[in-house]
Parts: C-alpha cells; structure tokens; sequence
C-alpha cells in the first residue's frame, strides 16, 4: 500500500472515531445578552466586511478587540487573512436553547453549504445546521441570492463565572490544541473551562466548540434604561446611547468607567444634575478623615436621555489617575504571541488531543469545506430576522464525495512540499549573503519632543509689569530661552515647538527641527546668546504686533483669559500629524500644521515610545467660554494611541496669582506634571529640574503632583454676557 493511500486510510479512521462537539445551554425565558465568537479571518478583508458577515455594528467589532474607532478611516481598513478577533452578537433563546439567528449570509455563485460553515464561517456553523435553519434540499446546489440564516453558537450562563461578571466566548478548537493552552491564552484555568462546559475531562478534539468565559465589567443601569444589562469584557470598550457614551473595563478593575465618546455628535446632556461635573469627571479632595471622591457616571440612556448620577463616598486613600484599556491601530499584520494571532501550534498548546468521554456536548456535523467561495462575504444584508427552526444535531458521516476531495488534496500538498523545498533549495544557493544590519544609534528613551505654549498675553503681563512683581516679561523670556537651550543640549536628537498664546490668537514662534544644526548652535550677533535665539525673539516679536493689531479697538476690564484652547490644538496638531507617518518609517518628514500653515518637520518617532509632551507656561486666568474647546484638547491628548503614542502629557507651570482648573485638570487627566512655584525669581530652575525630564525618567522620580484637583466645569452661563461679547470683538486671525 502506498504512502499517501495509507494517510488517508488514517484519517479516514481518526475522522469515524471522533465527533465536533458544541456546548448547548438550555434555557426559558426571552432575555438576550451579549456573547462573542472566536473568528478566525480566511482571508484579507475589509473591517466592514466583517460586520456585514455577522450582520453587526462596525463600531461594536471594533470595540470588542481594542481598536481605536477614531483612526482614520477605519471601517475601510484591510484585516489580514488567519487573524484571531472578537465577534460580539446577541445572544437569544430560541426553541430552548441559546444560539444567536440575527446573521445573515447572501449566498454567491460557486457557494455550497460545506464551504459557508466550514470556510467562511470557520466551522462556527456546520452544514446541516444550515441546512436546517433553512430547509434546504440539496446542500451542494444553492440559488444564488438566497438570504441564508447562519444560526451561531453562544452562551450567556447568567453573565456570572463562579459569582463574578463574565462574557463567554464560542471557541473552536484547532487541531492540537487542549484545554490548558486555551485556558492560558485567555486567562483563565483549566477547571472553569470543565466547569463552564460540564466536560467530564480534559480531552477536545479539533472542531469542538466551547464556551470561555471572560472576565469582566457589569452595568448596574435600571431595566427600564434602553442598554440595560451592558456588560464589558476586561480590556475592552464599548459604544453605547447611541454612539454618545463610551464604557470601558479596565482588566483587573470589575467595575465601568464611562466618557463621553469621541463619536458624539448630537448628544443630550453630559452633565450631572447640581454639579458641575460632566460625564466621567471625578473630583478628590485629601482630609484627616480620608480622601473625599466626587465622581458622575452613566446610569443607562431611558427615553433618549443620557442619565448621570453624581456620587461621593469617603475612601482611606485618594486614587490615582483613572486607567483605560489599551487601545490599538487597526492591525495589518499578525504579531506572534498576541491573542489576535492565529491558534497555537500543538507543541504552544499544551495537552494533546485526546478522545472526548463523558462530554455534556451536542454532536453537531464536520463536512469537509469545500473550495473558497467566489464572492467572498455578502455585500448586503437582509433586514428582516427571521426565527430559524432548530432541530436535533445528527452524527456526521463520510461521504464518497469527502474521500475523494481528501484524496486529491493529499497528493497535491505532498507534490507541491517536494517542489517547494527543491526551489528554496536552489534560490538559497544562488543568493548572495545578506548584508549585515546596520548598528543602531537612536537611544529614544531619553528623547523628547517638547511643544512649549507660552502665555503672550499683553493684559497680563501689563498687570505684572509692576516693580514689586518678580517676574517681568523681559525675565520671563531669559528663563524661557535658557530653558530652550538646556533642552536642546541634553540630546542632538531633542526638538523643541514653541507657540506662543495671545489675547487673540496664537502663533508658531520656533520649531528647532526647521533650524540646522550649526544656525542653533552657533552665537547670535551679541556673541553671548545661542543662534536660535534671535530667530525665536524675531518671530515672537513679530507675532506680539499682530496680536496687539487684534487688540487695540478693544476695552478690557481685568486681565481676560488668552487663547489657551487655541495653542493646545495646535501642539497636538504638530506632535499628532508628525507620529502618523512615524509609524511607516524610522525617521521621516511629516506636515505640521503650525500657525495655519503647512510646514515639513522632521522627528525621531520610535513605536511604541511615548517621547512627546506639552509644557503650558501660563499666568493668565481661565475663559470659562473656551471650557469645552480646552476638555475636547485634553482628551485628544489622552486617547492619541491611534497616532503613535499612549498619551501625551500635559504639563503646567502657573506664574500667574491664581490656580489654573483648566491646566489642573489637563495634568490630571493625561498624566503630566502640574507646578506653581512659589519664587519665580528661580524659574529657570523648576523648568530645568521638574520640566526638563524624559519621559522615560519620570518612572524613577518623584514629581510634584497636584494635592487637590478642581474638576468643576466652568460656568459658561454666568458669564454668558460677558464671553458673548468678548467673543463679538475678538477677531480672525487671518484678518
């Protein structure tokens, strides 16, 4: 008997002894929850591609694996063939058991039922559930348009795993892998697997569906409300009251943390009743009794209305900075050893296979697939569900026409091994030797990219220019620019923005990454000051006639706030637009966007590296009409991981009279570094001590924070009046 005649007789032998398997759970009542499937991609497509296969929201895909719905054009983004996501769907009672009938499939030219559930659905599905759910006579001869329900396993099991919070997973298992490599690539221990799937033992075999349960985070929001039930798996988000409201679950946390979602376009309101707290703001203030925590969060959305609660409860320390979930760039490329990678091999899994005994599993069909369907995933999907009849699982069976598949296979994988090793053989006999890698100079974790927003507003500093003040502006410029100049000579591949923050506008004064290496370091006309300081001067001289141009019609009471919201745009602007095209290369020249204008900049980006941060040098007092303009600035620079970094921290230097709340909060929220000093004869020397260092370095120091934090929003409707007129003067920039 030949070779390949005896491997099929093999697995022709292994194929009659073993069964897949799937965990049923009964139920009785109408109640829906939400559950996730293990998908597996069979080839490149599109992430609304996806969605539509499963008939789901796109925002929800997204969601449910961490990618940032913000990145740019994300729907449109191509997904890798073999990558491992999370498909969330909707978990139904249905003749007694759960399983999801919301799915839809529109069949194509060349589709057979084998290949829909074996191929395109990875086996999720078999073909004579399909051919149940929608009475078809002969599975290999299907209409072309037919509207297919694709009845999919899931699990809700009380939302609860051993009395906490969980959402199950369907998983099918691929050949090779046992019950403690599952348990290890998701977290969680071989018994509770047992447990969840009531298996005797812990034996699987390839094409087993079981349910594993993750942890997570549950709403406690009233049946009434319309996401009543929202329970989030750990390190994952989602998009709820209608796009308006984002909830995350931090792993390890148990509990939701909701914000407003960067999605919201027309929202109720966000703010909580008698406070002036908005959605997801938490205020704490440290006494000798404890730490006092004001927080307002989401309680569901009831009618279309968005409801808040605000709470304060006393704790023994105050926390630290809310945390989120990690989010990620929509992938390209499969990364090893993450969970969105394909299924280990047998020798990563751990266990072996062994025969199923004793298993609380319905038999469900294991028909070989057949070729790739021709269309691919359906284009459209029909809006009307309809309830699939279920039935009894049968045993599956053998058919001729599956030995005979198999047979060709074999020979053809074994004919195209040979021919394949004997190619490789000779190209890699004829190639030259690789060349060998360059060595690597770029140590970026002491690097910094430093955008410094410097507070020019002309009221203020004619309020300060009084001889018992200690800071004048002409002081203030000399501790600026040897400041710059320290920054500039910790590390050649240190760059510095400066933008300067007007009473009206607001303007790019300096970007070293623009200057040459000997005009920054060589001396200015005077011989004392370094090159650079003499463009920053002129640039900020010109900029200061500009902005008093703006000014000069205009009657002041006080000293009114500058353009704060205005200068951190443009900081983000700068620091974002150069980490977009860092990601595709090492080092390359990006479009900034500084002063309305469009510049090159080039920057040392290195991925996965947080090297940028903004430092706000300011003194003049908050505008409470630029309070949602300075929040949306605060949050961009929080959830900017969709542009290359984590996070870009803001810092704050106050050299005015009075705390900052805006800039309070701006530190708080992104993890910066918050300081009014108390003798601004020595500000050089908290800018050079406190602000100067990396960001890698902060790990290992202890900085100033904040004792209080004032997370109240300003009152736009107090001073309506007054910001409706400050606003009527000011004018365009361009003007």
């Amino acid at each position: 008997m030949s070779p390949i005649s005896l491997l099929v007789l093999t697995l022709l032998s292994i194929l009659s002894q073993t069964s897949s398997k799937s965990t049923i759970e009964p139920c009785s009542t109408s109640d829906t929850c939400t559950s996730l499937l293990g998908y597996t991609l069979y080839t490149d497509l599109k992430v609304s591609e996806v969605s539509t296969l499963f008939s789901i929201d796109p925002t929800s895909l997204l969601a449910a694996n961490s990618i940032d719905v913000s990145s740019p054009d994300v729907e449109n983004h191509i997904l890798p063939s073999n990558l491992f996501i999370k498909v969330p769907l909707s978990c139904s009672c249905v003749d007694g058991i759960r399983k999801s009938v919301a799915t839809r499939y529109k069949t194509r030219p060349g589709d057979t039922l084998s290949a829909i559930a074996g191929m395109v659905y990875g086996g999720l599905v078999s073909a004579d559930q399909l051919r149940e759910a929608n009475g078809v006579v002969d599975p290999d001869v299907i209409d072309v348009g037919l509207s297919l329900v694709v009845p999919l396993p899931c699990g809700c099991f009380n939302g609860t795993d051993n009395g906490l919070p969980a959402v199950y997973l369907a998983y099918v298992v691929k050949g090779g892998e046992g019950l403690d490599g599952i348990a290890k690539r998701f977290v969680t221990t071989v018994a509770d697997l047992q447990n969840a799937n009531a298996l005797g033992n812990a034996g699987v075999v390839d094409g087993d569906i079981v349910e594993v349960p993750l942890s997570a985070c549950a709403s406690n929001f009233p049946k009434y409300a319309s996401d009543y039930g929202l329970i989030v798996a750990n390190g994952s988000y989602a998009i709820t009251a209608s796009h308006c409201v984002q909830c995350s679950c931090v792993r390890g946390s148990g509990s939701l943390y909701c914000t407003p979602s960067s999605l919201a376009a027309s929202c109720s309101s966000m703010q909580c009743r008698n406070s002036n707290l908005m959605l997801g703001n938490v205020t704490v203030q440290q006494s000798t009794a404890g730490c006092s925590v004001t927080s307002c969060s989401y309680s569901g959305l009831v009618n279309g209305t968005i409801w808040t609660t605000l709470s304060t409860s006393l704790q023994p320390r105050c926390p630290g900075p809310q945390q989120f979930p990690p989010l990620i760039v929509p992938p390209s490329t499969i990364t090893t050893g993450s969970i969105y990678a394909p299924s280990p091999a047998p020798t990563q899994a751990g266990g072996s296979r062994s025969g199923a005994g004793g298993i609380a599993m319905v038999p469900s069909s294991a028909a070989f697939p057949g070729s790739n369907p021709a269309g691919g995933p359906a284009s459209s999907v029909s809006g009307n569900v309809a309830s699939a009849s279920t039935s009894s699982l049968a045993q599956p069976f053998i058919t001729i026409r599956a030995v005979a598949a198999l047979f060709i296979v074999v020979q053809i994988m074994m004919r195209s091994t040979a021919e394949l090793r004997q190619t490789q053989t000779t190209a890699a006999a004829m190639a030259p030797p690789p060349p060998p890698p360059p060595p690597s100079k770029l140590y970026s974790d002491d690097v910094s990219l430093i955008v410094l927003l410097l507070d020019t507003n002309p009221y203020f500093w004619t309020a300060a220019s009084n001889p018992s003040s200690p800071l004048s502006f002409s002081t203030f410029l000399s501790h600026v620019l040897s400041f710059v100049n320290s920054i500039l000579l910790l590390n050649q591949l240190n760059q510095i923005v400066v933008i300067a923050t007007g009473y009206n506008s607001c303007g790019y004064a300096y970007d070293s990454s623009l200057s040459s290496l000997s005009k920054m370091t060589q001396s200015s006309g005077n011989g004392v000051l370094p090159g650079f300081c003499e463009e920053l001067l002129g640039n900020l001289e010109g900029f200061l006639e500009k902005d008093e141009k703006l000014s000069s019609e205009e009657s002041v009471d006080g000293v009114p706030a500058s353009l704060l919201s205005g200068s951190l745009s443009m900081a983000l602007c700068c620091i974002l637009s150069g980490s977009v095209d860092a990601l595709a290369s090492m080092l390359d020249e990006v479009i900034c966007c500084c002063d309305g204008k469009l510049s090159r900049r080039s920057f040392v980006v290195l991925q996965d590296q947080n090297v940028a941060m903004i430092l706000c040098l300011h003194g003049s007092p908050d505008g409470p009409e630029q309070y949602v303009s300075v929040m949306n600035a605060i949050f961009s620079a929080q959830r900017s991981m969709a542009y290359g970094c984590a996070q870009v921290p803001i810092d704050a230097c106050v050299i005015g009279s009075q705390h900052s709340a805006f800039l309070q909060q701006a530190s708080y929220i992104t993890g910066g570094v918050y300081l009014k000093p108390p003798l601004l004869e020595g500000l050089f020397q908290y800018l050079s001590t406190v602000f100067a260092t990396d960001l890698h370095s902060r790990n290992f120091l202890q900085l100033p924070k904040p004792v209080g934090v004032d997370f109240r929003a300003s009152s736009v409707f107090g001073q309506s009046q007054a910001a409706s007129a400050s606003d009527r003067k000011r004018k365009d920039p361009q003007e």
